[in-house]
């Protein structure tokens, strides 16, 4: 699919704004230059999820840190209006779970659903190691541009994306793996938790290093493990991440691989468990 030249660069968080409608029901709109296939681009759906269940739960008090987010997406959700519902399962302490579904305005059918926990840190634990390390990479000085012949998703116009490692997608590869720098290409904000849930899906399926032509894929679920609180202050705004996808299988029409999500400085924030069906 072709992309379009008039997209207008807002802020990501204007992207995923809500609109109240109940303290636990927020209306948002999909515009199309966000589409990946028939519908809104995966990753936009969890930002969108994030920010829904964030709110919902701020009501009375800071939920903390979302720690775990599961998107199950049913069906392609078109451009215009839509709506997510909340529903808190527990507010604790320390963790907190919801759910939550998106619906078009008027409709009791369910495009995509997600269950999120959040999390407090607890007083006086002691316990606290990372042994994550950075894959090794090319710095984004000496790394080529990419994702931008005009055959990719539309959704793709919206990020600027540098090859930095691995086999690059569509490449007729012997490895479903490769790392990539990645950025919005609006005006720049701190990497909140919607826009890293955005960035952990932003590059093609993993298994498609081992292709050597585009062909559809779509998204079915997603797993995001947010490993450190965010907005992430230490990284200057408008900075590129890295993002890493490796798969070991592709069978019967489906593939899972692993995302990692990196700051430019090596510390781990996320990472994601994704699933897809392969079209032909």
């Amino acid at each position: 699919m072709n992309q379009r030249s008039d997209v207008v660069r807002e802020p990501f968080s204007s992207i995923v704004a809500l609109r109240p409608i109940t303290p636990q029901r927020f209306a948002a709109t999909i515009r199309e230059s966000w589409y990946m296939g028939r519908g809104a681009f995966g990753g936009l759906q969890a930002a969108l999820f994030a920010r829904a269940i964030r709110s919902a739960l701020s009501q009375d008090s800071d939920p903390g840190q979302l720690r775990t987010l599961t998107c199950h997406l049913c069906e392609p959700v078109p451009a215009g209006a839509c709506e997510l519902s909340v529903e808190l399962l527990r507010v604790g302490k320390y963790v907190s779970h919801a759910s939550a579904r998106l619906r078009l305005p008027g409709s009791a059918r369910t495009l995509a659903a997600a269950t999120a926990t959040f999390t407090r840190r607890r007083p006086g634990e002691t316990l606290r190691f990372d042994h994550a390390q950075m894959p090794e990479h090319l710095p984004l000085g000496s790394t080529p541009q990419v994702l931008n012949s005009g055959l990719e998703p539309v959704f793709c116009q919206n990020f600027v994306y540098h090859f930095a490692g691995g086999q690059p997608p569509f490449s007729a590869g012997d490895v479903a793996a490769f790392a990539g720098w990645t950025r919005y290409a609006g005006p720049a904000g701190p990497l909140d938790d919607a826009l890293a849930a955005a960035y952990l899906d932003t590059w093609p399926p993993a298994v498609f290093a081992m292709s050597d032509s585009h062909r559809p894929a779509a998204t079915m679920a997603i797993t995001y493990h947010f490993v450190r609180s965010l907005p992430d202050a230490e990284t200057e705004r408008g900075a590129s991440y890295l993002v890493t996808a490796s798969a070991r299988e592709a069978v019967d029409g489906y593939s899972a691989q692993d995302n990692e999500l990196w700051a430019p400085d090596g510390r781990l924030l996320a990472r994601a468990h994704q699933v897809f069906a392969l079209i032909k």
